[in-house]
């Protein structure tokens, strides 16, 4: 069966469900497929020691960055997130291409479809 779609899913994965590998294999069987994660180094790696408001449009949450606890945790949570977003596509066949809130959009854009 020839693949003559390409597919590109742009998304921050920061939640990774098996109804989203649900919803993309029928696409995958005929069709390429890739993912681009937007990733911000914010959330990577927590800026340093200080009281800081984030929101995910509903609600406002502080974060208290001075608990090195809280840091250690929230980074390993994050690695573990990835890990599993990224194990979920090699089992998809999907490549994972980042894509950085830090860089200029259409500089990484061009890396991808030139």
């Amino acid at each position: 069966q020839m693949r003559c779609n390409l597919i590109i899913v742009f998304r921050d994965f920061l939640q990774w469900h098996n109804g989203l590998s649900a919803r993309l294999q029928p696409l995958i069987r005929i069709n390429q497929c890739r993912a681009v994660i937007i990733q911000d180094p914010l959330e990577m790696d927590l800026p340093r020691g200080g009281y800081y408001s984030v929101s995910d449009c509903k609600n406002i949450y502080k974060l208290n960055t001075y608990n090195t606890d809280f840091k250690q945790r929230y980074q390993q949570q994050y690695q573990e997130r990835q890990f599993r977003l990224h194990q979920a596509l090699r089992q998809l066949n999907i490549p994972a291409i980042p894509l950085w809130t830090t860089d200029t959009l259409v500089t990484q854009l061009k890396t991808l479809f030139v």
